[in-house]
């Protein structure tokens, strides 16, 4: 009996001994292991502090400030403007939408095919009169941001909707304007039939601007460098 109990003893302090060595080794482990983590959320804490610091740097900000104008893709939304498409010319927005095709072709194959497309209406003859025109119009099919971000007017509907009926109330005002513009010499009558014209011309083409500056933004920044520079 007291050989059992011996036994016994023995094996429980064995026992006691193996499970406080397992005890240990789990403690160690985790300890290693929740270094392991600080340093890691250390590390990840100094790569952060850095690109922070370099979002914030003076040498950078011309970086970052160009990225923002860089033209994103987007999407055709679907709206009452696409529904009445056919089903080409939803692809052609949308692939223009995506990435400008043309900006893959180089200056004298995008110049080629519109002096071949245009060489028989009216508007190719202007184009040979006045190679600024034709420069711009180029410069224009191969921008990356320029064409996508004009053709992406599509994608704004309601705008679009409330430009119509603004046009509209333009039209019917003129259009009583010139009711009214009956008294005074065939000189006077003509003088304010022309400047009625020109009105409506401005406040519509104002309007349209303002309403949709960022979608035509790119394309006067091409206009004002190669035309009026």
């Amino acid at each position: 009996m007291i050989k059992i109990l011996i036994i016994l003893s023995l094996f429980s302090v064995s026992l006691f001994a193996q499970n406080e060595e397992e005890t240990e080794k789990e403690r160690i482990l985790r300890e290693y292991s929740k270094k392991e983590k600080n340093n890691d959320e250390l590390e990840q804490s100094i790569r952060d502090t850095v690109e922070d610091l370099q979002v914030i740097s003076p040498i950078n900000q011309n970086k970052y400030a160009s990225d923002e104008s860089v033209y994103k893709p987007r999407e055709l939304k679907d709206s009452y403007l696409t529904g009445i498409m056919d089903s080409m010319m939803k692809e052609m927005l949308a692939s223009f939408l995506r990435e400008n095709p043309m900006s893959k072709m180089t200056d004298g194959e995008v110049r080629s095919l519109v002096e071949a497309q245009l060489n028989n209406l009216p508007i190719g003859s202007f184009f040979q009169d006045n190679p600024k025109f034709l420069d711009f119009f180029v410069a224009w099919l191969r921008d990356k941001k320029a064409l996508p971000r004009f053709v992406s007017i599509v994608n704004e509907p309601e705008k679009l909707k409330t430009y119509g009926i603004i046009v509209m109330c333009v039209l019917v005002a003129s259009f009583f304007l010139n009711l009214f513009n009956s008294k005074g010499n065939l000189f006077k009558r003509i003088l304010r039939k022309i400047m009625i014209i020109v009105g409506v011309g401005c406040i519509n083409l104002g309007v349209f601007y303002f309403m949709f500056t960022a979608n035509l933004k790119p394309t006067l920044d091409l206009a004002f460098k190669y035309i009026w520079s």
